[in-house]
């Protein structure tokens, strides 16, 4: 029998984000089923989420990130009954703090892909784009707070200075963990640019033909690749010629304040398609991306497919650009006002007006 109030979680990833989703969702007048995604489900975590989809018919079926490989039986099972997707990720500021909802996917899969002109031109996120412009601008100044403390920052690294370049090309990588690239890369991103290293080397070979300089900043919890190990056996040098390869450093804090430095000294941003994209547009600074992600199709970002189109700097509408980060800001919670029935509200009905 259906039973529309009721509400499948699968969860993994933020267990604890979600089981505050439940608790929201619970006060709220919804009952929610809780199924553990991946290891922590056992064998058997597919087939029971088929099971409760055809024998309740949820109204709403909330996920930690999309439905791929062995999930996609429930994505199958979702839309034959109609059942409406809420799919949750780290939103953009600050990153690992907040959540962020879309009745599609993420990053490529989103709704928000090629479709910011008709999404704006509704009064409600209209509104709502307008509302959130101020933290678009708060991000700004935070960035500008923090990059000033990067010179104090050195001490205790194994930075001996900031480099003297400016307006330098800027690459961000993204997590290449255990030698296998981040899942996003993975589903977002061609073979060729789902290696770190590689993408940096490509990087580097196009500003030394081009006459630029680029400074690369390695993903906290990726692997080093700047020191040899099993998975990386030919490093990146620290310096070359047209490089600097930021070592990498302990502490979330010093990681912010050297990428922020980087961002307001850099020429534009160079990624393949993490977050760092929505900071750099923030803060006035063009973005060229080498896979595809939440700006897709929208004329926000440079998008390439060959790496020597990302080294010039590109001219990009940075206004429409901070105008589709504030919609995206407006769609994500932090992570405690998850569990807060009027606060999932109001970030449930600009996706899904109707939502009670």
């Amino acid at each position: 029998m259906a039973a529309r109030n009721s509400v499948l979680i699968l969860s993994w990833g933020m267990p604890q984000i979600m089981r505050y989703t439940a608790t929201a969702l619970k006060r709220s007048g919804y009952t929610p089923f809780i199924v553990f995604r991946g290891p922590q489900g056992g064998s058997t975590w597919v087939p029971t989420a088929v099971e409760y989809i055809e024998d309740h018919r949820p109204g709403y079926l909330f996920s930690w990130q999309r439905l791929y490989g062995q999930a996609r039986p429930i994505w199958r099972a979702a839309n034959a009954w109609k059942v409406r997707h809420v799919i949750m990720d780290f939103g953009l500021w600050p990153h690992y703090q907040t959540a962020i909802y879309d009745p599609q996917g993420e990053n490529r899969e989103s709704v928000l892909v090629g479709n910011f002109d008709s999404i704006a031109a509704d009064k409600r996120q209209a509104d709502a784009i307008k509302q959130f412009m101020p933290h678009v601008k708060q991000m700004k100044d935070s960035i500008i707070a923090v990059a000033g403390q990067a010179r104090n920052e050195l001490a205790g690294t194994p930075l001996k200075q900031l480099p003297p370049e400016r307006d330098f090309v800027f690459l961000a990588l993204q997590r290449c963990a255990r030698g296998r690239p981040d899942k996003v890369l993975e589903l977002d991103a061609v073979p060729s640019r789902r290696e770190p290293i590689q993408v940096a080397r490509d990087v580097i070979n196009e500003c030394e033909r081009q006459g630029r300089f680029v400074v690369i900043k390695q993903h906290p919890q990726g692997l080093n690749i700047g020191v040899a190990g099993k998975t990386i056996t030919d490093p990146l040098p620290e310096r070359g010629p047209n490089h600097w390869l930021m070592p990498m450093v302990k502490g979330r804090g010093k990681n912010e304040t050297l990428f922020s430095w980087c961002v307001l000294n850099c020429s534009h941003l160079v990624t393949v398609n993490s977050t760092t994209w929505s900071i750099a547009m923030a803060c006035d600074k063009p973005v060229s991306t080498l896979g595809r992600g939440w700006y897709s199709f929208n004329g926000i970002a440079n998008e390439c497919k060959l790496i020597r189109d990302a080294i010039p700097t590109p001219e990009c509408d940075l206004e429409r650009g901070k105008r589709f980060v504030s919609l995206m800001l407006s769609r994500q919670l932090p992570h405690a006002h998850c569990e807060r029935p009027h606060k999932l509200r109001e970030v449930m009905r600009r996706i899904y007006p109707d939502f009670v």
